[in-house]
């Protein structure tokens, strides 16, 4: 016969288990504005009733709370991965497009820039083929061929300058990729730690979808998280068929700069960017970032390069 107390245990089972969903709710409404948090809740079951040896038989002794989860579905997680590549890549050609429009100062009044320039040369080439012999319009020729020249050149030093630009985000592109594959390395140690125990990592989970955010916005990522028959959970990111993260190890990118120029009017020292490379011999494994599906890499390899990466045909 269950004991006098029995219905105090299960009216504190059900205390303890709606202050435990109180406490999951108050933490949701706190993490409102944290970047990255995933809501979650408090599951619970009806604790393991007791045989009683009477007509009614078992007798329930009250609720539990199992597991505090995430509401997060992962299908949506890998869509906004690829999705969010295919943005980084546009968003940074839009950025850097509308630096060139403003290398070449083309406006549509047509007062200034290219078509201003080449306009007023050979208007007054023009001029000149209809009195040769007046000086004051040879000089006209020669004032507006040298206006063009130093337009020709200016833009020259821009683009020159951007490429830099271009070249010096590059480098800190990969060093960002390969600060985030160690902190998502660090993290999967973390939670693989956390959930031996039986207890859902979520917060560590929310902190590493946030890396993972920022890292598909440079380039396409593969997230593959799978559990073994021991429980054990494998995760890894890969970045075009390369392993960025294998569970708590993390690859490295390096950074080489370039001997030979791709195009004649290259500036000296644009990177290129290696999965493995040894100084010693020169020999490693070079990315064609080109090649990428999308990205914000891909993105500035392509502004920086052009020409797809093929030789300038005008070079000998």
């Amino acid at each position: 016969m269950p004991s006098t107390f029995f219905g105090l245990t299960i009216a504190s089972s059900g205390m303890s288990t709606a202050q435990a969903v109180l406490n999951t709710t108050g933490n949701n409404i706190s993490n409102e504005k944290t970047t990255g948090y995933s809501r979650q809740v408090a599951n619970q079951q009806a604790t393991r009733a007791l045989r009683a040896y009477a007509v009614h038989g078992m007798l329930g002794s009250g609720v539990e709370v199992t597991s505090i989860t995430q509401e997060r579905d992962r299908y949506y997680d890998l869509k906004y991965w690829d999705n969010n590549s295919l943005l980084g890549e546009q968003t940074a050609k839009n950025n850097y497009m509308l630096q060139i429009e403003d290398a070449f100062n083309e406006m549509t009044t047509e007062d200034s820039g290219f078509t201003a320039e080449y306009k007023e040369f050979f208007d007054a080439l023009d001029t000149l083929s209809t009195d040769a012999s007046s000086s004051v319009k040879r000089d006209a020729v020669v004032n507006y061929g040298a206006s063009l020249a130093d337009y020709l050149n200016n833009i020259h030093t821009n683009l020159s300058n951007l490429q830099e630009d271009i070249n010096t985000e590059v480098s800190n592109k990969v060093d960002q990729i390969n600060t985030l594959s160690s902190q998502i390395a660090a993290l999967n140690k973390q939670i693989a730690t956390t959930e031996a125990t039986g207890v859902a990592a979520n917060d560590l989970r929310d902190r590493r979808a946030v890396l993972l955010d920022t890292l598909s916005g440079i380039v396409p990522i593969t997230v593959k998280e799978t559990t073994n028959a021991n429980g054990k959970t494998d995760f890894s990111v890969k970045m075009e068929g390369y392993t960025l993260v294998d569970n708590d190890s993390a690859g490295s990118l390096t950074l080489v700069a370039r001997e030979d120029k791709v195009n004649s009017t290259d500036i000296e020292g644009l990177y290129d960017v290696y999965t493995y490379y040894d100084p010693a011999t020169g020999v490693g494994n070079k990315l064609n970032l080109s090649a990428f599906d999308s990205g914000e890499l891909k993105a500035l390899i392509d502004l920086r390069d052009g020409n797809n990466g093929v030789t300038d045909p005008s070079d000998p």
